[in-house]
């Protein structure tokens, strides 16, 4: 800062002499100051490059998540459907047909085919066939053959 010394033997040399001297502290303290706020400058500039850096991978880690959880949308339903298709298989199935001759039990079979393949096999005619449900009774002329579809589990 400048010092203006007020004595009253000084010589004008002397006053130049310490105005120069206040200007080489005054230069020395800008010069000072500039390096400071380069430093400070290039710090916060660098400090914005980080941050924009930072910004970008985390938009780019969000749209991966959201790409991740609409796909993990999509596998949950899948999931879900495969669960329930497996539900079905492990409950088992949900009738079975009776076959039956002369009114009397003859076999249990899980589909209508096989159990007209046993009645074939025991001797049954290819024709003349009837189905109908447990709790009725067969046509009175019919064959003595018949399928009778059972349900099973919860009957109400």
């Amino acid at each position: 800062m400048l010092r203006f010394r007020s004595t009253r033997t000084s010589t004008t040399p002397e006053v130049l002499a310490a105005l120069w001297a206040d200007i080489a502290d005054l230069r020395r303290d800008i010069a000072r100051d500039r390096a400071e706020r380069h430093e400070v400058t290039e710090s916060l500039r660098h400090q914005l490059a980080e941050a924009r850096a930072a910004l970008i991978a985390a938009e780019t880690e969000r749209d991966g998540l959201r790409a991740q959880q609409l796909l993990d949308t999509e596998d949950r339903a899948v999931l879900r459907a495969l669960l329930r298709t497996a539900r079905r298989r492990q409950a088992g199935p949900s009738q079975v047909y009776v076959l039956t001759r002369d009114r009397a039990y003859h076999s249990a079979h899980l589909t209508r085919d096989a159990a007209m393949d046993a009645a074939a096999a025991a001797g049954a005619p290819c024709d003349g066939w009837s189905s109908h449900p447990v709790d009725a009774e067969p046509p009175q002329g019919s064959t003595s053959w018949s399928i009778r579809t059972v349900p099973l589990g919860d009957a109400s």
